[in-house]
């Protein structure tokens, strides 16, 4: 969910929702915050008589307000069926990318792929979403999940991982 105000004629976004894994809290109460800081935050736009919020100085605000979180955390799917050899760790790695992931993807040697996944509940979701479907010439059965601790060194990109 994201908000967004009015402002000489323009309409303008703050937070950015499920995009960069924010959660806002209630609109209404956003706005509120916003119109009692908004002098602060406005600049020039280049059009006489407009000026605009400075979005990324909101967001900021909301943030250490405590009104904006980023709550990520870790889950570990793995994934059973035919899901070898099928292009499934490239689907994931390129869903994971799109869904701002973070994490890895690799082949187990039972068979299944396992996926460590960073991000928010609603991107996490998202990503068990797709790896349910997987790609067109896979057949996936099953797909578990676990709460896992989130490790830093895949805390910034996602990535396919072998096995050595």
């Amino acid at each position: 969910m994201a908000a967004g105000i009015g402002l000489g004629g323009y309409a303008y976004l703050f937070g950015c929702g499920e995009r960069c894994g924010k959660q806002l809290a209630p609109p209404a109460f956003q706005l509120t915050v916003i119109a009692a800081l908004s002098p602060l935050l406005r600049r020039y736009s280049g059009e006489p008589g407009r000026a605009i919020i400075d979005v990324h100085l909101v967001g900021r605000l909301l943030q250490f307000c405590g009104l904006v979180t980023d709550t990520k955390q870790a889950k570990r799917f793995l994934v059973s069926g035919f899901v070898q050899g099928v292009g499934f760790r490239y689907f994931a790695e390129n869903s994971a990318k799109r869904l701002g992931i973070c994490g890895y993807v690799r082949n187990l040697r039972d068979g299944r792929v396992e996926a460590y996944a960073i991000g928010t509940p609603q991107q996490l979701a998202n990503f068990r979403l797709a790896l349910e479907n997987g790609p067109g010439a896979a057949n996936v059965m099953k797909v578990t999940e676990e709460g896992d601790t989130i490790h830093p060194q895949y805390a910034n990109s996602f990535s396919i991982t072998y096995d050595s």
